[in-house]
């Protein structure tokens, strides 16, 4: 299905005024009735590419392919691309999602929106003809979301839109995949500016690395911005337990951030169709987050990465969606560790800034980075938080 059919569809909810799910400018999710009462449990639209195919008027499935639909509500709170923000005024709502305005590819078509209760179904006219958006299941994959002539779907036609709260069970939660030193962590990127609302919960970046070693600091200001890849520190091994608060505006970058990120892990589109669906490990130039001896490193190896399912021999590895990396040069060690690195790595406005003074967590002043936090004073004035 076309990604912007769906999504242009969601932007006239404002002009339904029965609608209680639909209260404005916010974060949202959408699931499908028809699936949650078969299956006894929600199934909630996510997108996983930002190529936009032609509407496919037959409804014969092979339109399906940036949308697909993730099974349960729990995972659903820890996938960053089933968080959809919806703003503008009735008349003209504008979403986004994934790094993408998909409002802005609407192709001109007019959608219907038609309130069923709480609910709605969605159609449009394409080549002459109307087509619904419904969603149904198939043996050999996950849920998919087409387009039909017939409006005979019933509730697989039926979307519920559901407002994403920090307190409430529909939020925007993180799963960590790494851990270290009794200590829970997870890459993590997205397109959508947060707060870390749960205690305990840290996030870091790369500031500087050398052949061998990577600097690691703590994000001190209170909102993280959109599309900042990141190391999240978790509060604990549950999602519940270390969840995010979404907020809206434009918020200053993280200054000297080295890491970099990607939005999609999509198995049903070629490179070739869609080069932005997924993106290929590359062990030249990428090292990605892992842990060894019981200590985060970047390396090259490849056990969390994700395995394409047609792959028959095993071997082609992508970065997970919404992960965060470090994009290296060629000769850079396979595995680099935290550490101290080269003065010439850490650059200040004017020039080279150099350490004057080190303070390790207990508030002794030291000669070099010591294990665990440390305030580093330069000698342009600037402070960092560094993790050894």
């Amino acid at each position: 299905m076309n990604k912007s059919l769906f999504i242009t569809a969601l932007s006239l909810l404002a002009s339904v005024s029965a609608s209680a799910q639909f209260n404005g400018a916010g974060y949202y999710r959408v699931g499908n009735v028809g699936l949650k009462n078969l299956m006894q449990k929600d199934c909630y639209v996510r997108i996983t590419d930002s190529k936009i195919n032609v509407i496919e008027q037959q409804g014969t499935g092979q339109d399906f392919e940036p949308l697909q639909l993730v099974e349960g509500l729990d995972d659903a709170i820890a996938s960053p691309n089933s968080v959809i923000y919806a703003y503008g005024t009735a008349s003209n709502l504008k979403l986004e999602a994934q790094g993408t305005n998909v409002s802005d590819v609407a192709q001109g078509r007019t959608m219907q929106l038609s309130s069923v209760g709480t609910s709605y179904t969605l159609s449009t006219v394409a080549a002459g003809a109307t087509v619904y958006l419904y969603t149904t299941t198939r043996l050999f994959i996950d849920h998919y979301i087409g387009t039909t002539k017939s409006a005979s779907k019933k509730a697989y036609s039926y979307w519920n839109i559901i407002p994403i709260t920090v307190e409430g069970d529909n939020y925007v939660g993180v799963k960590p995949t790494l851990n270290a030193g009794g200590r829970y962590y997870a890459p993590y990127y997205a397109s959508y500016p947060f707060k870390l609302h749960s205690a305990g919960m840290k996030a870091y970046y790369v500031s500087a690395y050398d052949n061998e070693h990577f600097q690691l600091e703590e994000i001190t200001q209170e909102v993280i911005p959109a599309a900042t890849p990141v190391l999240i520190e978790c509060a604990s091994q549950n999602v519940s337990d270390n969840r995010l608060e979404l907020v809206t505006g434009s918020y200053p970058a993280v200054s000297g951030n080295r890491l970099s990120g990607v939005y999609f892990c999509n198995d049903f589109i070629s490179e070739s169709f869609s080069p932005g669906c997924r993106t290929q490990f590359d062990a030249g130039t990428m090292r990605v987050w892992n842990v060894e001896n019981d200590q985060l490193v970047l390396s090259t190896a490849t056990d969390l990465l994700h395995t394409d399912k047609f792959d028959s021999d095993n071997v082609l590895r992508y970065l997970n969606a919404n992960q965060s990396y470090l994009s290296v040069p060629a000769g850079i060690a396979n595995t680099m560790t935290i550490g101290t690195v080269g003065i010439a790595d850490v650059k200040a406005e004017g020039g080279v800034a150099e350490p004057v003074s080190y303070v390790s967590a207990d508030g002794s002043t030291n000669n070099s980075l010591q294990p665990g936090v440390n305030i580093v004073k330069y000698s342009d004035g600037t402070v960092r938080k560094i993790i050894k």
